[in-house]
């Protein structure tokens, strides 16, 4: 696991809070805890759940910096919630994927099951829907 940047520490606190919340409402605290790391190589995804090669369990939750840095928090709050929905898959012995029990799952919880950006940056621009 990489170390954070110190300027990372505030964002990463509020994702944190933001990820317990998410547990609480949509999971019943029923999700165990992970670390959030915040991703400067993230291209075009926004982010991801990363997976214990030899197991499966999962390790960690990478988020997009350009992602936190871009985008409103709400669009923010999706990915974290999307990501969730693959640790709910991990933790429920599913495999991670985005097939028919993380469309369902992703529905259940109110996100929409593909990881696109919609809506307006913190800049103002259009983004892709």
């Amino acid at each position: 696991r990489r170390k954070a940047r110190p300027e990372d520490q505030e964002m990463l606190d509020q994702l944190e809070r933001l990820r317990q919340d998410l547990n609480r409402e949509h999971f019943q605290d029923g999700l165990p805890g992970i670390p959030i790391r915040l991703s400067s190589r993230m291209r075009t995804r926004l982010g991801e759940l990363t997976l214990e090669d030899r197991t499966g369990r999962p390790v960690e939750i990478a988020i997009s910096r350009r992602h936190v840095e871009r985008d409103l928090w709400s669009e923010v709050r999706q990915t974290l919630l999307h990501e969730l929905v693959h640790l709910w898959q991990a933790d429920a012995g599913l495999a991670v994927e985005h097939g028919p029990a993380f469309r369902r799952k992703a529905r259940e919880v109110g996100i929409e099951a593909s990881a696109v950006r919609t809506g307006l940056s913190r800049r103002g621009a259009a983004r892709y829907a």
